[in-house]
């Protein structure tokens, strides 16, 4: 998944106890938020130096059906190359 709108939001279903988003740091990348079942809001920054396969968004629960939410923060890119979740 690839954007460069503000607000862009991607959500992912999964049954688990915890989810890591992976995706690429870079100087035209910007601010994000993750969310997990609406909870508190995580907000993270994907610009640095050129940097592949990066936690950019981790979090844990109990055991059971989740919502994963993750917004760009910024007109600038956010990319999210794969998701790895743990039962």
């Amino acid at each position: 998944m690839v954007t460069q709108s503000q607000a862009a939001t991607m959500e992912l279903d999964f049954y688990g106890t915890s989810i890591t988003l992976f995706g690429a740091t870079r100087a035209n990348h910007g601010v994000y938020q993750g969310q997990l079942d609406g909870g508190s809001v995580f907000t993270g920054n994907g610009s640095g130096p050129d940097a592949f396969k990066q936690a950019l968004y981790t979090a844990n629960s109990t055991l059971g059906s989740h919502r994963m939410q993750i917004t760009n923060g910024e007109n600038t890119f956010f990319d999210v190359d794969y998701v790895s979740n743990k039962w």
